[in-house]
């Protein structure tokens, strides 16, 4: 779908900047957290398995979706900066580029591969290295904050907890309307160790909610 690529953008971005618009920089004490990075490239794939050892997630994707080349993800977070930082304040500019700074694409899985046509879902997850300490509550307000200033995009619930993997993930449904297309998504984030972690699922039917749904229940943390 020809939509899909924009909506992802937006929607990812409005997540990983996230936690840096609502923050004020302090000065900060020695960090010796692993980066952005290293982070990223410390998790694999075995099949649709995805496993990463240093935020120590593992997550069963669904079966024989696409996913992304690693050269697609880094241009993500660039153009979707751009939407999110139009008519933002200087200030609000400079935070998010931090924040992209910090932030990594783990993984896209869509179950369309590029070109294709039917059922369009994503699931998206990604990492916010944060500077200071930050809760996901907090991570997620400033997130719901950039949604609100986003004329295409509407919350449709309340911010609510979801259990996952024997962790309290900060939820947040959203409608997203692009070229008259309208997509359910459902924002999930929780920090561990230092990093912000997110899902983004994205959709525009019922099709693969079931599938997606199932996707999320096998996370667990070691």
């Amino acid at each position: 779908m020809k939509i899909a690529y924009f909506i992802l953008c937006l929607s990812l971005i409005s997540g990983i900047v996230s936690g840096q618009s609502s923050r004020t920089l302090k000065t900060k004490p020695p960090d010796v957290k692993p980066s952005a990075d290293q982070v990223m490239l410390s998790g694999v794939f075995t099949g649709d398995v995805y496993t990463n050892k240093l935020l120590g997630i593992t997550i069963q994707t669904p079966k024989n979706w696409y996913r992304a080349e690693e050269k697609v993800n880094q241009t993500v977070l660039p153009k979707g900066r751009q939407i999110v930082g139009e008519s933002r304040s200087e200030a609000i500019g400079e935070a998010l580029d931090e924040s992209v700074a910090h932030s990594r694409i783990l993984f896209q899985a869509t179950s369309l591969s590029p070109g294709s046509l039917g059922s369009w879902a994503a699931l998206v997850s990604g990492i916010e290295r944060l500077p200071t300490p930050t809760s996901k509550e907090e991570y997620s307000e400033a997130n719901r904050q950039l949604i609100l200033g986003q004329p295409n995009l509407k919350i449709t619930a309340e911010p609510f907890v979801k259990n996952l993997g024997g962790t309290e993930w900060s939820a947040l449904e959203v409608e997203n309307s692009t070229s008259g297309t309208k997509v359910s998504q459902l924002y999930l984030t929780t920090v561990k160790k230092g990093f912000a972690i997110f899902f983004i699922i994205s959709r525009i039917d019922d099709t693969h909610k079931g599938v997606i749904l199932d996707s999320l229940n096998t996370i667990t943390f070691k």
